[in-house]
């Protein structure tokens, strides 16, 4: 499932639950984020069609570790995210 697909229906979704409407300056951050998103969901496939083993999760917290800002480890929620994706990509190949 591609994030930058359904970015505008998953801020829908969000501000219908929660009453509260994304503020517009946060749109390009958010687009940013679904498009990294889709990126790794991408590798996931490209991974399973070559043949890879898939990527472990500590892989992503070790990629998280020099790429993030502010916490690091597992629960960092970017990294997480970015392994939701790449898995998905790689089992949906």
């Amino acid at each position: 499932m591609k994030l930058t697909e359904t970015l505008n229906q998953d801020i829908t979704e969000y501000e219908q639950a929660t009453g509260r409407i994304v503020r517009p300056e946060l749109l390009p951050l958010l687009e940013a984020l679904a498009a990294a998103g889709d990126h790794f969901e991408e590798l996931g496939a490209k991974d399973y069609a070559g043949g890879y083993a898939q990527r472990s999760k500590e892989a992503f917290i070790e990629w998280g570790k020099r790429e993030l800002i502010g916490p690091v480890g597992k629960d960092h929620p970017i990294v997480e995210l970015m392994y939701m994706c790449y898995i998905d990509g790689y089992n949906s190949a």
